[in-house]
């Protein structure tokens, strides 16, 4: 009589599997990382299965499942194969697979460009609708509007395109719409065309930018912005009023705002700096940096750094699976999970707030008065002040009052570490 094992692997990883496809549909996370997770559970429960039976009957001859193997290899392989079409749709969806790509540096060998002039008249808008190419808009001192375009394209296609019948424009009240028109726009084909825009407007102009796949950048405009942007870079800088910026799959930087911010992007860089108003920002995959902000900051991140300097409004932070860098913030909001803090203050703390579970938090403050309340559960609590730390099982505490308590600082971790120092205490 012989036992064979892996039957129960078999099981895990199915049931493994199940959970990966259930919760990618709620969650944004590696797939390709989670399933190398769950093959090294896997593993792991074929070893212990091993010497669970090896160890349960000690008569009995016990073999590895033969077929239980080659069903483990399958589901592995078809794991990994989920994974990729998952990968690839995420980051084509419903465009064609070329478009993932900058064609005026790949396929295209040849360009068409042609400058039209529109009399600014009583028009104050400007938007732009481009399926794939680079978009570039700046604001001058002029009465007329260019827009400079060029069309790039491969060397195998008949004849000399003609731009007037892929470019769109229209006037609708106050706004001049821009659209283009590509051939082939659907499908895999590789007769491959990218359309690129240079515009110059009135520097009062509001403006609007819908891309795909290429870089936008908005300069010197003194109205509204707004860009749609997917698979390129895009850079914004010195504008009067408010940006709104959607991007993924690449980088976005912001510098010399006027006004308020909205900015969304994922899976790539995202950089704020200099703005007169407030900011908002949702990011997720790649670290944010947040720096001198006249306004209120508010910021969620996930799998990915945050950081923060010289806010002068409050600032708020949700953040899950990555780390904290904030310093010459006044007023201070923290919620993390599995995320390191630190954080820095040299001028006057008006209030600080620290919520995080699974990883530690360093403050450093200067010397004033304080309310402290400080709770490390399955941590420690480390300070350079005189405290009478409270210790209890797995639970270390403090709350009373530093001088007249005028400023409240509140920490609280969940396995994890509080490192707690006020400069010059001495």
């Amino acid at each position: 009589m012989n036992k064979k094992i892996g039957v129960f692997s078999v099981a895990t990883s199915f049931i493994g599997m199940g959970i990966i496809m259930l919760t990618r549909n709620f969650y944004d996370f590696d797939v390709f990382k989670a399933i190398s997770m769950m093959i090294a559970v896997i593993l792991i429960v074929l070893g212990l299965e091993f010497i669970y039976y090896t160890n349960r009957y000690k008569d009995v001859e016990v073999r590895v499942s033969g077929k239980s193997i080659i069903t483990l290899f399958l589901v592995c392989g078809f794991a990994f194969t989920i994974a990729g079409i998952t990968e690839f749709f995420d980051h084509v969806g419903d465009v064609q697979f070329n478009k993932l790509y900058d064609f005026d540096d790949l396929f295209t060998t040849e360009q068409v460009s042609k400058t039209y002039t529109i009399a600014s008249g009583d028009y104050t808008n400007i938007e732009v609708d481009n399926s794939m190419g680079k978009v570039y808009i700046k604001g001058d001192a002029v009465d007329d509007i260019t827009v400079a375009t060029t069309l790039h394209y491969n060397n195998w296609i008949d004849g000399t395109p003609n731009l007037d019948n892929l470019i769109d424009l229209t006037y609708v009240g106050d706004t001049i719409n821009i659209q283009s028109i590509l051939p082939n726009s659907n499908g895999f084909n590789l007769n491959s065309f990218s359309m690129s825009f240079v515009i110059t407007v009135p520097e009062d102009f509001s403006t609007t930018i819908e891309n795909r796949h290429g870089n936008v950048e908005v300069a010197a405009i003194s109205g509204p912005v707004k860009v749609d942007n997917a698979h390129g870079n895009v850079s914004i800088h010195s504008i009067q009023k408010d940006l709104t910026v959607n991007n993924s799959h690449d980088d976005v930087l912001v510098d010399d705002i006027g006004g308020n911010v909205y900015v969304t992007n994922q899976h790539s860089e995202t950089a704020i700096y200099n703005i007169a108003g407030n900011v908002e920002a949702t990011t997720s995959h790649d670290p944010i940096v947040v720096e001198n902000v006249t306004g209120d900051v508010r910021l969620k991140n996930s799998h990915g750094d945050a950081t923060a300097k010289n806010i002068t409004g409050i600032f708020n932070l949700n953040i899950s699976h990555g780390e904290a860098y904030l310093a010459g913030i006044s007023d201070v909001t923290v919620n993390g999970s599995f995320t390191e803090v630190n954080f820095d203050q040299d001028d006057i703390l008006h209030h600080l707030y620290i919520k995080t579970e699974h990883d530690d938090v360093s403050v450093n403050i200067p010397k004033q008065d304080y309310q402290l309340n400080l709770s490390a559960e399955y941590g420690d609590i480390d300070t350079d002040l005189d405290l009478n730390i409270n210790e209890e099982t797995n639970l270390e505490t403090y709350s009373g009052k530093i001088g007249d308590g005028t400023s409240d600082i509140n920490i609280i971790t969940t396995h994890g570490d509080i490192d707690l120092y006020v400069k010059n205490a001495g």
